[in-house]
């Protein structure tokens, strides 16, 4: 779940507009509905992160985001002053380590976030999904919003 902010009104239905909208595309994109209770709203999120062992248990698979694959701290996903952040070269560099299917999703993803003037999308909001005993795998896409509106 992901609560609303009262400092952008609007800003959950624009998600989940716009991850919706990428499902429709066929980029692939959590399954997401917008909860309700008095004067707020959230995302609730079916988690891709999770699947069922063999002995039917809930197993995590380990997520790491593009700005974690690449040694880069939290505080420099965007740009500071003088010092740039992480650009469109260091994303797509990350795309390497995925099988040649991800990493052409993976441009679909940004060009997906051009399109829709998604001005918050940065190496944080791309991740790799690493399961164990399986192949790096590039996760669905997570945390759009569109500036049109």
């Amino acid at each position: 779940m992901k609560p609303d902010n009262p400092n952008l009104p609007g800003i959950i239905e624009n998600e989940v507009f716009c991850l919706h909208l990428a499902q429709a595309i066929g980029i692939a994109a959590p399954e997401t509905t917008i909860l309700t209770t008095g004067k707020r709203t959230a995302i609730c999120a079916l988690r891709y992160d999770r699947r069922l062992g063999r002995a039917g248990q809930l197993q995590r698979v380990y997520q790491e985001d593009f700005a974690q694959a690449n040694g880069i701290p939290l505080g420099r996903k965007y740009e500071r002053g003088t010092i740039a952040g992480p650009g469109l070269k260091t994303l797509l560099a990350t795309g390497r380590a995925l099988p040649p299917t991800d990493a052409l999703t993976l441009l679909d993803q940004v060009i997906f976030n051009i399109l829709v003037a998604n001005t918050d999308a940065h190496t944080k909001n791309y991740s790799i999904l690493l399961p164990v005993g399986g192949e790096p795998r590039l996760a669905p896409l997570y945390d759009v919003s569109t500036v049109l509106p």
